[in-house]
């Protein structure tokens, strides 16, 4: 096994094990993320990404300067790329981005499974009135989405309405506040307005006691992102929607729908929130 790649946010230490699946593997330090992943998963700010889809098994992590060592192997840290999950586009036009984002949409709204949040690009799909949970999930979420894009809407409180909505390793509501802040993020680039403040406020707002969603909407209100939402973005500011599509179908490749909650959040927020 090799590492060939580190995230740009991956912190010196010792980290115990919180998780562990086939591809991935991860690992905190108080509040501080380190996520051993294969190659399938990919670069993110604290992915540690291995050759192939094999990873070494331990629930004690050390990180140091030239060497990582888990489970009572060492490898090495010296070759590994460094990833950088700063977004950094050139020039980003706005009627690009309306062509782009509405092929997004209409990815999203062809391809995102069912269980995801997609249904609050479109009022009339869903389980709207069901009791089932999955029809109080959605009622949840449409109430949460309705404040929070309403007029004069507060921002940081309609995102904390979504914090820990749903079930899973990162709830929906989580991943679609990540896909607000991306969008925030998107916005700043456009008109030169920093919103730094704003998202540091949304990610205070959003904090719970799950550490993965904590990092994931930390990173992202810092303008760091993995590498899938990161080509995604790259592609959003460029003029061809059919690599939107092809970086729109990486995106939801993450997790069950965790990619497609996040882009959801993306999509929605550019369509309420964009100014002409």
């Amino acid at each position: 096994m090799k590492i060939i790649c580190v995230g740009d946010r991956v912190g010196r230490g010792v980290y115990r094990v919180h998780s562990r699946f086939s591809r991935a593997a991860n690992f905190l330090r108080g509040e501080e993320l380190a996520s051993l992943v294969s190659e399938e998963v990919g670069r993110g700010p604290v992915n540690i990404v291995f050759a192939g889809d094999e990873l070494p098994a331990g629930d004690d992590l050390e990180i140091g300067g030239r060497h990582l060592k888990v489970g009572g192997s060492s490898f090495s840290l010296a070759e590994a790329e460094v990833y950088d999950s700063r977004w950094t586009p050139g020039a980003v036009d706005r009627e690009t981005l309306e062509i782009n984002l509405a092929a997004l949409e209409e990815y999203l709204r062809e391809k995102a499974p069912p269980e995801s949040l997609v249904f609050l690009l479109d009022p009339g799909r869903g389980e709207a009135g069901d009791s089932s949970f999955r029809g109080r999930l959605e009622a949840r979420a449409r109430s949460a989405a309705e404040n929070l894009f309403r007029p004069e809407a507060d921002l940081v409180a309609g995102c904390r309405r979504f914090r820990g909505l749903g079930s899973g390793l990162t709830p929906a509501g989580d991943d679609f506040v990540a896909g607000v802040l991306a969008a925030l993020g998107v916005l700043e680039r456009l008109d030169d307005n920093d919103r730094s403040e704003l998202k540091g406020e949304i990610a205070a707002a959003v904090r719970c006691e799950n550490p993965l969603s904590n990092s994931f909407i930390s990173l992202a209100a810092s303008g760091r992102f993995f590498e899938r939402l990161k080509n995604l973005l790259d592609a959003l500011s460029a003029a061809d929607p059919a690599e939107v599509r092809r970086r729109a179908g990486e995106l939801l490749a993450f997790g069950a729908s965790s990619g497609s909650d996040l882009a959801s959040g993306l999509v929605l927020t550019w369509k309420n929130l964009s100014v002409a």
